[in-house]
C-alpha cells in the first residue's frame, strides 16, 4: 500500500518520499510488516507504543496520517531509523551507522542504519 505519510515532524505537506508499507505472509520479518520511509530501502519494522519499545536505532512514530481513513495503517505507530547527526546517535556503532543523505527539509542530516548499508 503505497499512502502519503508523515515527515519527521508530522507535517504531511512536507513529505518528499512516499510511505509504502504492507503486510505479506510472505516477508522474512517476524511481524510480517515491511516499511520504506524517506527513501530508504525496505525493512522489516513492527508497531510500537513508544521509543523504549523499538530497537536501540529506531523511534516509534506515526508514519501514515491519522486523516488517512483508508488505509490499513493510519495513526497507527512503528519503528523507523532514528534521525542522527552523528553515529553515536545510533547505539551499537559496531552494529549502525549514521547514514548521511537527504530526508526532508527538516529532517536531521542522516537516518540511522546498518553499518556498511
Amino acid at each position: 500500500m503505497t499512502v502519503p505519510g508523515l515527515n519527521r515532524n508530522g507535517s504531511a505537506a512536507a513529505v518528499n518520499y512516499p510511505v509504502i508499507i504492507e503486510s505479506n505472509a510472505q516477508f522474512p520479518c517476524d511481524s510480517l510488516t515491511c516499511l520504506t520511509i524517506e527513501g530508504r530501502s525496505p525493512y522489516c519494522t513492527m508497531e510500537c507504543m513508544s521509543d523504549q519499545s523499538c530497537p536501540t536505532a529506531f523511534s516509534c512514530q506515526v508514519v501514515v496520517p491519522p486523516q488517512q481513513t483508508s488505509a490499513n495503517f493510519a495513526g497507527r505507530r512503528f519503528c523507523v531509523w532514528r534521525g542522527c547527526s552523528f553515529s553515536i546517535e545510533c547505539g551499537d556503532v559496531t552494529k549502525y551507522d549514521c547514514i548521511m543523505g537527504f530526508y526532508g527539509p527538516k529532517a536531521a542530516p542522516g537516518l540511522c542504519g546498518p553499518k556498511g548499508g
